[in-house]
């Protein structure tokens, strides 16, 4: 689900709503208002309507989740970056406001900045939306499940940010990057089976795009239905999954989160990656993070895959850790 949100201002909801012109159906609209400043922010599927005020293009952004700033500064926008997490990653010395946390911030914090937008993401900030809207903030909050969505993410924010043109070369990429992971799977190939672990004590399957990625990357995902959320399952259904390839994708650990991990868990020898040696931790923003980088995980899962079970080179991503041969 994406969404546009926020309360409206010197006007009623009733006579903006008038102002509104649908175009497809069954899309969600909600007007936006600056604290100091109006613009009208809109979803797919409504033609721009503004509410009164001279609209303007956001010009101080508060990007509070990591794919949403990986998204402007892909974009050619980090230069509007007022606020970022400290998860972000920002390239240069720009002074920036460090938001501390994510999915813990402060709705009055956040509102002090005065943006003009606030971006937002995944149902773990759906909390701090909430109050953010009381608070009048403008907002476009996005939770996309599957790669698809995360494609309408973009358009989405390309809209909103006045860089359409900027948005479709982007999006021109992103197809032709899975078009070209598609292609590169031989003819009848084995599909191995993988499962991806978003989290550790308790385990915890990755869901939401990431099955997508497994299957478009030439694995078959575990049991975790495409779009659901990640799933924390036992590990004795792990065990009977029998993945082929593990790959560790640990939520803000990363390479931190050593392979040898996995050898810790009691009947570690029944499962076919720890006995071959395929067991990986990666960077784990490739596989948990909405945005670009989706596509170099899919890369590396993908020579992952290929080095294993179709004999192709072994992949040297330094974005990948392997597991230490046992001594």
């Amino acid at each position: 689900m994406r969404y546009l949100s926020g309360i409206p201002g010197r006007r009623s909801w009733k006579n903006l709503g008038r102002r509104t012109r649908k175009v497809n159906a069954g899309t969600r609209f909600e007007i936006v208002r600056c604290n100091s400043r109006c613009t009208t922010a809109l979803s797919a599927g409504f033609e721009p309507v503004f509410c009164g005020w001279s609209p303007v293009t956001p010009k101080r952004i508060a990007s509070l989740a990591p794919s949403q700033t990986d998204w402007l500064l892909a974009l050619g926008a980090g230069d509007r970056l007022l606020a970022v997490t400290r998860y972000c990653e920002v390239p240069g010395d720009r002074p920036l406001v460090r938001m501390p946390g994510w999915s813990n911030l402060k709705a009055a914090e956040v509102l002090a900045l005065d943006a003009d937008l606030i971006l937002t993401s995944s149902l773990c900030q759906a909390g701090l939306v909430e109050e953010l809207r009381r608070g009048g903030a403008p907002i476009l909050h996005q939770d996309p499940r599957r790669l698809a969505e995360v494609r309408g993410c973009l358009a989405e924010l390309g809209r909103a940010l006045d860089l359409g043109q900027a948005a479709e070369a982007l999006a021109r990429r992103w197809d032709e990057g899975w078009a070209s992971l598609d292609a590169a799977v031989p003819p009848g190939a084995e599909r191995p089976r993988v499962f991806i672990e978003e989290w550790h004590q308790p385990p915890m399957a990755a869901g939401n795009w990431v099955p997508d990625m497994v299957r478009a990357a030439g694995g078959e995902a575990f049991l975790t239905a495409p779009g659901s959320q990640s799933l924390e399952v036992s590990w004795e259904e792990v065990m009977e999954f029998d993945p082929q390839i593990v790959v560790l994708s640990v939520c803000a650990l990363g390479l931190s989160h050593a392979p040898e991990n996995w050898m810790k868990m009691e009947g570690w020898d029944r499962v076919e990656a720890a006995r071959e040696g395929r067991i990986f931790s990666v960077d784990d923003s490739l596989f948990n993070r909405p945005s670009l980088g989706l596509l170099d995980g899919g890369r590396i899962l993908q020579s992952l895959i290929g080095e294993a079970f179709w004999g192709r080179q072994s992949c040297r991503d330094p974005r990948v850790r392997r597991l230490e041969p046992r001594r």
